[in-house]
Formats: C-alpha cells, structure tokens, sequence
C-alpha cells in the first residue's frame, strides 16, 4: 500500500497535482498496490484532485476523522468520528474569547462565525478559495448555539493563529484538550479533531479493512499533521521540504514536492526503476 499526503507532498509548490505523480502511481496501482490519500482536506476541496489521480482506493478525509471508500458506483462514506458536540462547544466559545480566526467542517460542510468577518483578509482569502472549490459553506451569528441547538459534533477544527498566540499556546490551553487530538498542517495553524482521530487512525482503520499490516505500507509526508501516519507505517518518507521534526522520524526522505518526490520514490521502490 502506498499512502500520500496532498498538500506538500502529492502536489506541487502551487497546489497542482503533477502527471509523474499520477503515472508512478497508476503503474504502482497496475502492479496490485493499494493506494490512500491521506489529507487534511474535506471531501469538496480534495474529492476532484483524488478523481483525476483515478487509482485511489480510500480517501482518509479532515486529518482520519472521515473515511471513504471507492466502489463500483463511486465513492461512499464508510466511518466518521466528530469531536462530541459538547467538546467541539467548549472550543468554539475559547476561539471566540481569543478573537481566532477559524473554521468548522461539519458534514461535508464549512461554518464560519460572526467573528469570522472581523478578519477580513483571511475571511475573504479562504471565501474566495472554497467558492471556486464548490464547497458549501455557512455563516453563523452564533456558531456555539448552533452547535448546542442542533446538537452537531464538528469533524474537524481549523484555527488560524495571530500575533501573541502561537500553535505551542493553543497546543497547551486548549479547553478539553485531554480529550482531542491536536495537531498542525504549517507554522500558523493549528487542526484539531477527536482524541485518538489523526492520520494513523485512518490508515490503520482501512488496513484492518483491506487485511494489510504496518509493514507493507509505504507513506509520504511533509507537515506534523502527518507524523502519526509516518511512524506508523513501516516504510515512511518524508519530503525533501518537510518540516524538521516530520525528516526527524522518517528513514527516508523523498525529493522535494516541486520535484515530483512521491514520483520519483514510486518508481524507484516500486517499480524497480533506478
């Protein structure tokens, strides 16, 4: 089995998806080699890169909290693991005390808060990108009623950080931090999820599902969201552009994403190419 990260990793340096990557991994695929997308990302914004890949047989969707499927009549959701919706209240009034800029993916979908507009420039930056993704998206004078009203779990929390609150400090005064998993995807943000819900969870879940242990998977990685997945599969690469503590885990390290370094790995490891 391979399992790829997207940002960083699987896509380039501008967030294109190379043809070498997609042919190393078709071949790979053809040769009877199980492939994973393992992102961050939530169905609407990664569903169209994972198409045009074409050979993917699971996607681990918002950090492993959501998993699909590929069958003969498409994709299906096969589990989800929300943070609890009295968690996912608690976090939501603290952001909302700290004056944060972030985001709750919810069923497929996005939430923004009221306070969202107060940060207009990562507001609009992060609008403009979902608009063109397609993704449904909704504004909530109150996000916390929302959530306590409709008694909603979020599947994931994305938290911009600011000037006088870094990732290390939400990492320590998080509410009810005990019981999540909190982790990053670069330098100012921070993703949180369910306790025990990350990259290793998803990739564990679908190969229990599809009979294959740690040691026949090959995975690829950049950013510390991907560090559970990397030490959990037996074969880990990280990307020539990862950070320090993700090449600090990984036996091997792959060439740069500008360079098509899953690619390149691929053909060598896989395929037999030198």
């Amino acid at each position: 089995m391979i399992a790829v990260d997207l940002d960083g990793t699987l896509l380039d340096e501008k967030g294109r998806l190379p043809r070498e990557n997609v042919e190393a991994l078709e071949q790979a695929a053809r040769l009877g080699t199980k492939i994973v997308v393992s992102t961050g990302r939530f169905w609407a914004t990664c569903g169209s890169i994972v198409e045009k890949i074409g050979c993917v047989d699971y996607l681990s969707s918002c950090n492993g909290a959501v998993l699909y499927a590929r069958g003969n009549n498409g994709w299906t959701l096969v589990h989800k693991t929300p943070v609890p919706w009295e968690e996912s209240l608690d976090l939501v009034r603290f952001l909302e005390q700290e004056g944060l800029f972030y985001r709750c993916y919810i069923d497929g979908e996005l939430y923004y808060s009221a306070q969202a507009k107060q940060h207009l420039k990562e507001y609009e930056m992060f609008l403009e990108y979902f608009e063109g993704s397609g993704a449904a998206f909704f504004y909530k004078e109150d996000l916390a009623a929302f959530l306590e009203q409709e008694k909603k779990g979020v599947d994931k929390f994305f938290i911009m950080t600011k000037e006088g609150i870094t990732r290390e400090y939400l990492w320590e005064n998080l509410p009810c931090r005990e019981k999540l998993s909190i982790t990053s995807s670069a330098q100012n943000n921070v993703e949180v999820t369910q306790k025990g819900i990350d990259k290793a969870f998803g990739l564990r879940w679908i190969c229990r599902e599809m009979e294959i242990g740690p040691e026949e998977v090959m995975a690829f990685g950049d950013s510390r969201n991907d560090l559970p997945m990397l030490q959990w599969a037996g074969c880990c690469f990280a990307m020539e552009n990862a950070e320090p503590e993700v090449k600090a885990v990984c036996r091997y390290q792959a060439a740069s994403n500008r360079e098509m370094g899953v690619a390149k790995a691929v053909r060598q490891w896989v395929l037999g190419e030198r």
